[in-house]
Order: structure tokens, then sequence, then C-alpha cells
């Protein structure tokens, strides 16, 4: 069978990500894939042996072209990749959203967000926007992580563990033994280069807070993967070790190799891949309740920058998140702390360098044989295509 993955927003990289890692489970069943998405998110789909089309110069007209690429590919059935950041693209580019219902194959999509405990109202960028009740009401697979794992759809999807040489890896990314290295991976989306004018100010503002939280601490070494150098590096000199995107393997392995994974993203692909590595989690939010603040975030207050809550920084999502992670034991994965709580934050990251690692790693296990219950993509998504086709019949 032949199926067609769509992605339109050039900025959905997780979902991409995790779009690949599905679509792998069904080119390994013997299926085949053509995933049609924008060349920016090619990274994520590389190496998966699935067939990758650009659709750039197509995605202003997206609505009036999708049905012939549905017939120029042959293909069985389509898989939107995810349903709100179609949803938000179609929105945003002012696409009539009836040109998917019309699609003469059945229609699911990968729901890395959990819509039915998420809700529809998605807090974003000081604002808010509603996804169409007919995104909500499609048949959804539902990835764990970070979804709770007893959402409809929901399916085991954390990465296969790389068995490389830790220490090798480390020597090629220039760490000694001594080296307590923290990685801080981040998208293109979360830099003052490619965010939203709306906050533009917290992506830049935010690294230099990180920055000076973690100049505190002896022996560190910050490895940064992302599209640019953080704002403010310099502070760390030749502690600050910056490489750019790499494909999908030497990441997983560049994670595996890693003694903390630092996130500002609940919601981010890599904490999947670091517990799938049992890398212990630094989860820096920022909520409402009252917190001591320290010397530098009293700097970063004193300069009149409006931080507003969030679980995605710097596009907030606080409300949104904040209810697919309630109740959800992916948040006993994770260590997290209110990025304002300089004394909190450096004791819990100091910790998990630490004997406090072991413990961590305890809870990421813990975590691993909850989604290892759950059943395949595969499974998952052939559930929700037997559901597609009884609706269309």
């Amino acid at each position: 069978m032949r199926h067609l993955f769509l992605t339109v927003h050039e900025i959905a990289f997780g979902e991409v990500l995790s779009g690949a890692r599905l679509a792998s489970e069904l080119i390994a069943a013997g299926d085949e894939v053509v995933y049609l998405a924008p060349r920016a998110v090619r990274p994520a789909v590389d190496g998966t042996g699935v067939r990758f089309g650009e659709i750039d110069l197509a995605v202003r007209a997206f609505d009036r072209v999708v049905a012939s690429l549905v017939r120029e590919t042959g293909a069985e059935a389509v898989c939107l990749v995810d349903a709100v950041s179609t949803f938000a693209a179609f929105q945003h580019r002012g696409l009539a959203l009836e040109a998917l219902f019309r699609l003469p194959v059945p229609l699911v999509a990968l729901d890395v967000w959990d819509l039915a405990k998420a809700g529809a109202i998605v807090d974003f960028a000081n604002g808010a926007f509603e996804v169409d009740a007919r995104m909500i009401a499609l048949p959804r697979v539902v990835p764990v992580p970070f979804a709770t794992p007893t959402a409809i759809g929901a399916y085991r999807a954390l990465p296969a563990a790389r068995g490389g040489d830790r220490a090798a890896r480390r020597a090629a990314l220039g760490f000694g033994p001594r080296d307590r290295v923290v990685m801080f991976p981040t998208a293109a989306w979360q830099h003052r280069e490619a965010v939203f004018p709306a906050t533009r100010a917290i992506a830049e503002a935010v690294p230099p807070l990180l920055l000076a939280y973690l100049a505190q601490v002896p022996e560190l070494k910050l490895l940064h993967v992302g599209p640019w150098r953080l704002p403010g590096h310099e502070l760390l000199g030749d502690r600050y070790a910056y490489h750019p995107a790499m494909p999908r393997g030497l990441f997983e392995e560049t994670v595996a190799a890693a003694d903390v994974l630092l996130s500002l993203n609940a919601a981010a692909t890599t904490i999947g891949t670091a517990i799938a590595a049992d890398v212990p989690v630094l989860l820096a939010i920022h909520g409402r309740a009252p917190v001591v603040v320290g010397p530098h975030a009293a700097q970063f207050l004193a300069r009149g920058i409006p931080l507003a809550p969030f679980q995605a920084w710097p596009y907030g999502m606080s409300g949104f998140i904040g209810r697919t992670l309630t109740d959800n034991p992916y948040r006993d994965a994770l260590t997290t702390v209110e990025l304002l709580d300089e004394g909190a934050f450096l004791e819990h990251l100091v910790a998990l360098l630490g004997e406090g690692g072991a413990e961590a790693r305890a809870r990421c296990a813990r975590y691993r044989d909850v989604i290892g219950a759950l059943p395949s993509g595969r499974a998952r998504y052939a559930e929700a295509l037997s559901t597609a086709r009884s609706a269309a019949s």
C-alpha cells in the first residue's frame, strides 16, 4: 500500500521527525511512503528510506494542488503531519481546509499534542487560535512520548537506543572524561532570526540568562546543536561547543553522549530521544507561581522584558501543553524547574550531573516500561485507516 505523508508547515521539525519514524514502521512492514514537505524539514526524513519531495513552491496554493498530488503519487491514503501544524499553516496562508476533506482517499492525522485532551484552543505567541473541529474529529494516531499513554490512538514512539561507543562520540565532539556535558538542542523557531516579531525579545533575552546560570557550574561544557549560535555564547568561552543540525542517526548518538539534556520545550521530540538513551532531562519552564529570584534572573527582569508563562519557549503554549501534561507519567521522567528560580535550577542541574543522575535514569526506565506496553505505530495507524475508510463508506 502506498501512503502520502503531508507536512505544510516549514517549522514543524519535531512533528516531521515523529512522522518519519511512523513512516519507517510502515516501510518495514512492506508498504510505500511518499513524504511531501517544505525543504527546511528534510533533515528529519533523511535516512528513513522514505521518498521525499519538496513542496516549497506549492504551499501558498496547497489547497488547489493537494488533490493532484494525491493522484500523481498514486497514494491510497493520506496522513497529515500533524493535525495542529497543518491547520495552523492553512489558517496562516488563508487556504481552504475543505480541500483536505474532499480528497478521494482515506484521511488520517498524526497528533503529537493529543488534541482530545489538550483541547482546541492553542495559546501561542501572545495570542491564541482555535483548531477546526474537523481536524479534531479525524482518525488520529498519537505518539508517546509526550502524550498520555491512555490517549485514544496512543502508540509507542521512542526511538531505538543507539548502541555506539559513547566515549568515542564524546572524544569526537572534543570532550574529555572529566567534562560534564550538557546538551541543549534548539530549533529554528526558537531563535531570534526566525521567530515571530511578538516573541523576538524573549527569544533573544533568555539564552544569555541560561548561559549565566551554566557558567557557574565547574567543568560544565555546553553542547549546543541548532541552526544558529546562541546570543551571548561568548560568556562560556571555550566551554561552549556549537554544532549545526546533523543527520538523525548522528544526532541520536550525540544525545546519548551527553550527561544531561537541557530543554525549554516540554513537547520537544529530543526529550524522547534522551529518555530512550537513558540521559537525564532538565526541563526549564516559566509559570505564574511565585519563586525566589536569583541575581541573574533579577537583572533579567529589571530589563522590563515581558516574560509570559511558557511550556515551549519562546511561544508560550502553557495552557495547551499543560493540559496534555496533566496526570501524565511523562512528567515523572523529567526534572522540571522554574526558569527564574536560579538556585533551584543550579541545584537540580548539579544533582543530575552527579549522584542524582542515577535516580533520574531510574525514572526514565520506569517511563520506558510504560511506553513499551503500548501498541506499535503501525498497528495504531492501521486502526485509524480502518476508521477513516468506514467513515467514507
